[in-house]
């Protein structure tokens, strides 16, 4: 593997721009399905694909603490296609169609204490008529609350999938779209509550104590900061 060396010089900081020159920690964001060119070499260059996940995963003080994945739609969302979980309100939820949560369970082989994260770019197919209206300026009054149980479920029943395939549990989720401009305050606190009170139609096994305190990501927004829940 090449090797690339460069210089971070503070004297270039630009001290007027406040937040912005705030180090928060570094993450992985894996989208798009884009992350299946690392499965790639899983498969064809094994010995490349340790070496990249040490470097990234690895150490004593490793480079990223985060890695938060797309709950694909099966849709073309950017720059490639997340496969969706789930295709139906009834199919049992599948977190090997993509990359992200296999790449999750590997990178916690190498640093345990790994956080995670899950957020949706949009939604499948089954669940897009009645969130249509999600990227709206007003996606809390035109969204149906009849429309809350069955995207809870969505991401519910991929978390227990995840549990059940590779032994992790979320740590994070956005209830709410990626880079949304007009944050869903009422979803996201129907969402929350019903997180913390979730109590019946896990698997035996399943940790529902650790899933109630799963952490609520209120909103992933890019454009304003103004939400206040």
């Amino acid at each position: 593997m090449n090797q690339t060396s460069f210089v971070i010089d503070g004297e270039q900081l630009d001290l007027n721009a406040k937040d912005a020159n705030t180090f928060k920690g570094f993450g992985y964001l894996s989208c798009n399905n884009s992350s299946r060119l690392l499965l790639d070499y899983k498969w064809e260059h094994r010995d490349s694909y340790d070496q990249i996940l040490q470097i990234l995963f690895g150490g004593k003080h490793p480079l990223m603490r985060m890695l938060k994945v797309e709950m694909g739609d099966d849709a073309n969302t950017s720059s490639g296609t997340e496969p969706a979980t789930m295709r139906s309100a009834s199919e049992t939820a599948n977190v090997n169609r993509g990359a992200g949560f296999q790449l999750i369970a590997d990178a916690k082989k190498i640093q345990p204490n790994l956080k995670t994260a899950i957020l949706r770019w949009g939604e499948p197919g089954w669940l897009r008529k009645d969130w249509f209206n999600a990227k709206s300026a007003d996606p809390d009054g035109k969204v149906p609350a009849t429309s809350y149980e069955p995207m809870y479920q969505w991401y519910k029943q991929t978390i227990i999938s995840a549990y059940q395939t590779y032994g992790f549990l979320i740590d994070y989720i956005d209830p709410d779209r990626n880079e949304t401009k007009h944050p869903m305050v009422k979803w996201i606190k129907w969402f929350a509550d019903r997180l913390e009170n979730d109590q019946s139609e896990f698997p035996n096994d399943f940790p529902i104590s650790r899933y109630q305190q799963i952490k609520i990501i209120a909103a992933d927004q890019n454009y304003e900061r103004d939400l206040s829940i």
